[in-house]
């Protein structure tokens, strides 16, 4: 008796560790980008908005944190500021730096000359998208 409530303490305690993990979105561009603007933007369980960060590059690399209750279908963007496309004007949406990708909570990135042409590792549900 003592044993199985001991491994159901040590189990739960594994879970409860593993669910606390957030995401790390670390992305590293090629060429100038040097103060453009990235938006990260998924869905909010809780509300009918969407949850929106945002960063700056510097020395052609950004980042991201924060934690996900589960896998979620989130996009980045990435425009110099003044100078964002309207995603309703669709003659120009095909010039928007934008990919839409998987976000989980785990240590993830992003390599390329930018957004719209990078290759995102680190997640499993995106390794199979």
């Amino acid at each position: 008796m003592l044993k199985t409530l001991i491994t159901a303490v040590i189990g739960l305690a594994a879970l409860s560790a593993n669910a606390q993990n957030g995401f790390v979105l670390s992305g590293k561009l090629a060429g100038n980008h040097e103060g453009k603007k990235v938006i990260l933007s998924y869905p909010n369980p809780a509300s009918k908005y969407r949850i929106k960060d945002s960063t700056v590059v510097k020395n052609g690399s950004f980042s991201f944190k924060g934690k996900i209750a589960d896998v979620v279908q989130a996009e980045l963007v990435m425009s110099a500021p003044g100078k964002e496309i309207d995603r309703a004007d669709w003659q120009r949406f095909e010039e928007m730096d934008l990919q839409i990708f998987f976000l989980e909570n785990k240590n993830m990135s992003l390599r390329g000359t930018n957004i719209k042409q990078g290759r995102i590792t680190g997640g499993a549900v995106q390794r199979d998208y």
